[in-house]
């Protein structure tokens, strides 16, 4: 019984090579540029009321794409910042809900700005907003 099981496995990695080489046959492979959490102050009548954090994740097609993201970091990690101190200073206060929305649009626009011969797609995995 386990001869046959191991012969039909053989026959299965010889017919499919790709499976045998981990790569899993497709080639529509996901990657993620992922970035530590970025915090910044929420002032509020020029005093500190609160920290916002935001982890962000970039979604790419191509490995050329990671690496580009990837050697250019600071200028992606300096963007978000300002997009999130914008967002902060008009929309977010940590007595009301965070508007993780708001947020989505101006990473975005701030990783299209950068990201421009082939976009990525920005993802939000964590907001959250805290009072001081």
């Amino acid at each position: 019984m386990l001869r046959r099981l191991l012969l039909t496995l053989a026959l299965l990695l010889a017919a499919h090579p790709a499976l045998a080489s981990g790569g899993g046959g497709g080639t529509d492979a996901v990657l993620y540029v992922r970035f530590e959490p970025i915090i910044i102050p929420v002032f509020d009548s020029a005093r500190v009321s609160g920290l916002v954090s935001v982890t962000i994740n970039l979604k790419v097609d191509r490995p050329e794409d990671k690496q580009a993201i990837e050697a250019d970091r600071p200028r992606f990690i300096n963007a978000y910042r300002l997009a999130l101190a914008e967002v902060a200073d008009l929309h977010i206060s940590p007595r009301q809900p965070l508007r993780v929305n708001l947020i989505h649009q101006a990473i975005q626009r701030a990783t299209d700005k950068l990201q421009t011969k082939h976009p990525a797609k920005a993802l939000i995995v964590d907001a959250s907003v805290r009072a001081m």
